[in-house]
């Protein structure tokens, strides 16, 4: 599997819950010359870091409750699809443990599951 790197920071993470809305901020500053247009990142990678409980409660809420993402670069605010959050971890050619062409691959992700947990708190 191929791995993108690109020059960017990420400042803070903050959450807030209010009676009916709750939100996640990411702040991400490009640490190189250009700004964030010259990279062509078109895709980023995050990892739910922290304890296994934090991890996995943020990643509830991004997959169960997710309503509206934004994304905020200067004064410029683009509203994004819902789907553009994808899960790692599921598809074949992201396992990590080899496993036999013929086989069902529902048993190949309960054992990653249960064995690399964390492997299942990445998100692209």
């Amino acid at each position: 599997m191929d791995v993108s790197v690109y020059p960017i920071l990420l400042n803070s993470v903050t959450s807030s819950t209010a009676t009916e809305t709750t939100f996640i901020e990411f702040n991400l500053e490009n640490i190189s010359d250009g700004d964030f247009a010259s990279l062509k990142c078109d895709e980023l990678s995050f990892y739910l870091s922290g304890s296994d409980y934090s991890a996995l409660t943020y990643y509830q809420w991004i997959f169960n409750y997710l309503t509206k993402i934004y994304v905020k670069a200067g004064e410029d605010i683009i509203k994004l699809p819902v789907d553009c959050i994808e899960p790692q971890g599921f598809s074949e050619n992201e396992a990590l443990i080899p496993y036999p062409e013929n086989a069902f691959n529902g048993y190949r992700l309960i054992q990653e599951f249960f064995f690399f947990l964390k492997n299942f708190t990445f998100l692209n």
